[in-house]
């Protein structure tokens, strides 16, 4: 079992919080692809900083394709 340092834990958490907030931004633009909403839907819940407001654009966004 391998177990890393604070600081390798610490720069992958990092990492994995910027690119969140890329997909959260990518998101909001509406110019997401499939794969990029199921990236960022695979996050656990305590990655990325205001996820609520994602969800619901692409909540909104489901919701305005299943009407049309």
């Amino acid at each position: 079992m391998v177990i890393k340092n604070a600081s390798a834990a610490a720069k992958e958490l990092k990492a994995k919080n910027k690119r969140c907030r890329e997909l959260m931004r990518i998101i909001k633009a509406k110019k997401a692809t499939d794969a990029d909403v199921k990236e960022f839907l695979a996050f656990p819940r305590d990655i990325g900083p205001s996820r609520g407001r994602v969800f619901d654009i692409l909540l909104a966004a489901r919701k305005a394709a299943n009407n049309s």
